[in-house]
């Protein structure tokens, strides 16, 4: 087997109850693939933050604080890049 360009969640899946929940995800929904459970782990985590940041900033879930939610969506992804093995710079102020 390959080994991963980035680091996989050291915890290879997470607390007990995680890890049961994504080795059924890989058994029945990618069809038992050769794919680490960490591997899984991560692109789950990083969906969950790319969905959440984008459904909170178009359904005026950050009005309460934020008049421009793309200074924070930026943020967002420049933190989660090195997650990958990316770097990501946010564009210049405007």
């Amino acid at each position: 087997m390959a080994q991963a360009a980035v680091p996989l969640p050291a915890r290879r899946g997470g607390p007990p109850r995680l890890r049961e929940q994504l080795y059924r995800y890989r058994e029945e929904s990618l069809g038992g693939a050769d794919l680490p459970v960490g591997v899984i782990q991560m692109f789950l985590q990083c969906w969950v933050r790319l969905q959440g940041s984008v459904s909170l900033e178009v359904f005026g879930h950050l009005d309460f604080a934020l008049d421009d939610p793309e200074p924070m969506f930026e943020l967002m992804l420049e933190e989660l890049a090195p997650t990958l093995g990316l770097k990501y710079s946010p564009p210049s102020e405007r």
